[in-house]
């Protein structure tokens, strides 16, 4: 990346530094002789007020920096990992909870990201698995964050702490693609009622998730790195797009509460 977050914010820091330095000849202490606060030294002046200080001579007076302003944009920096080594074949993306344009960048050779330009607010931050996807399978990380203006926050998603969850739907008939299956945590909001439309209350769903993939032709799935917890099994098929907006969720066709321990699990088929 040709932008280092740290290294700028130590060349600012420095800038302000010497800014807050009284006038003075190099080697030569301000006035005052020894060099020793006043009575006032411990007293700090409030964010964004001028203050003076004492130096030798003329007063100099000093703007303290401001706040940033609310439009300011912020960013998220972190690391992808898994058991291999760096998560280099990985896309994070953020998506805000309210509905707008997402932002998204895929981790270099090291698994470093950067997400840039994000206005201020509440973000669903995933990373997914490219290699993954291209097999057909999800292989996922999800988590909600606030950032705030001018903010850089640092995220960092680990790919080596799960087991597999694999399962079947006996079903008559074959099950199309939009047949998703989710594992979310135990407690997690219900969709039923919710209009299709609502995609900000879809987007806050997911940040309940552990995983997300899609019933293949025989009725099967596979859920990679999930980790030990005890979660909800919800299995809906998604309207096409053809389908009025207006129409309100229905309940999943399956759910069941399932118990991941620390390995691989098989769960019994699902009757249909």
């Amino acid at each position: 990346m040709s932008r280092d977050p740290a290294r700028a914010g130590g060349a600012l820091l420095a800038a302000l530094m010497l800014l807050l330095l009284p006038a003075c000849a190099p080697n030569e202490p301000p006035a005052g002789g020894s060099g020793t606060a006043g009575s006032g030294a411990d007293e700090l002046p409030e964010p964004g007020r001028e203050t003076t200080l004492p130096p030798a001579g003329n007063d100099v007076v000093v703007p303290l920096p401001l706040p940033p302003a609310a439009g300011v944009p912020g960013a998220i920096l972190g690391h992808v990992s898994t058991a291999e080594g760096p998560g280099h074949e990985f896309v994070v993306q953020a998506i805000p909870l309210r509905g707008g344009e997402h932002v998204s960048a895929v981790a270099d050779p090291d698994g470093m990201y950067l997400l840039e330009e994000l206005a201020p607010g509440r973000y669903l931050v995933s990373s997914s698995d490219l290699a993954a996807i291209k097999s057909g399978w999800i292989r996922q990380r999800s988590r909600a964050i606030t950032i705030g203006a001018g903010e850089v926050l640092t995220e960092d998603f680990t790919f080596d702490d799960g087991v597999t969850l694999r399962g079947r739907v006996e079903v008559e008939g074959a099950w199309t693609r939009r047949t998703q299956v989710q594992l979310l945590r135990r407690g997690a909001p219900r969709l039923a009622g919710t209009l299709l439309s609502d995609t900000p209350r879809q987007i806050a769903l997911a940040t309940w998730s552990e995983g997300t993939t899609y019933l293949e032709q025989d009725g099967s799935f596979v859920l990679l790195d999930v980790r030990p917890g005890r979660y909800d099994l919800r299995i809906r098929t998604f309207p096409d797009a053809s389908t009025d907006r207006s129409t309100p969720w229905e309940e999943p066709e399956y759910e069941l509460e399932v118990e991941v321990g620390g390995e691989s699990l098989t769960l019994p088929p699902i009757a249909g």
